[in-house]
């Protein structure tokens, strides 16, 4: 009897952990997220100035990261 009680409390402190973990995780991937998508549009603005066939070459493999990077974080 003792036992299950031991293991009972032991199941929902881990429980309670996961609980508090998960939030923490959700948290930050949406900060991770926030920031993504603010370098997102930074270098989509420097790309609606004009560029050089060298800095789009640099744009589009920011992009291309990022975006990697949005569809890890944000989705």
């Amino acid at each position: 009897m003792q036992n299950h009680t031991i293991l009972i409390s032991f199941l929902s402190v881990l429980m309670f952990f996961g609980i508090e973990m998960a939030y923490a995780s959700s948290s930050k991937k949406k900060e991770k997220c926030e920031k993504v998508n603010d370098k997102i549009t930074k270098v989509q603005n420097k790309m609606r100035n004009g560029y050089t066939t060298k800095q789009g070459v640099k744009y589009h493999k920011q992009l291309n990261k990022l975006y990697k990077q949005q569809f890890e974080y944000c989705i």
